[in-house]
């Protein structure tokens, strides 16, 4: 697993916390009759809105990551500069044992 995917994973995990709190707060069911229908909506289906969020600033993250150039070995065995997107794409292959 390269760098910056167990960095993103390693965010997800600390995030934890906060998703047992959004869950114990939907299983406590507090009762929404007060709640403008604003609050009431939010309350429903906020919860998905920040998990949707995390999730599009992980993938920001790795992009951001593995567009930049890297060296890195070659299937020749020669240093050569590459994208991480070409690195994970040779480590795939190298994993599959692609030719």
């Amino acid at each position: 697993m390269t760098h910056e995917l167990k960095e993103e994973l390693v965010k997800f995990i600390y995030d934890t916390p906060a998703y047992g709190a959004i869950i114990l707060t939907k299983m406590a069911n507090p009762d929404p009759q007060f709640y403008n229908a604003g609050e009431e909506w939010l309350y429903h289906h906020g919860w998905s809105l920040i998990l949707l969020y995390r999730i599009y600033r992980m993938i920001l993250d790795i992009h951001r990551g593995y567009k930049e150039q890297v060296l890195w070995y070659n299937e020749i065995g020669d240093l050569v500069p590459m994208t991480g997107y070409a690195k994970l794409f040779l480590q795939i292959k190298k994993l599959l044992l692609w030719k």
